[in-house]
């Protein structure tokens, strides 16, 4: 499934600003409730961690 289907462009360029490590600095990203935390949060965060290297 395409980003963009899941998070609006607004939330994934602020996703994308700040990089965040943690589901709780996740959680404080606007567009990122429960629901999509619980679903896609672990999966952001590595793919987040895959492009830092």
């Amino acid at each position: 499934m395409p980003a963009y289907v899941v998070f609006h462009d607004a939330t994934l360029r602020q996703i994308a600003a700040e990089s965040p490590r943690t589901l709780a600095a996740l959680s404080t990203v606007s567009g990122v409730g429960e629901a999509k935390l619980a679903k896609f949060g672990q999966q952001i965060l590595e793919t987040l961690a895959v492009g830092e290297d």
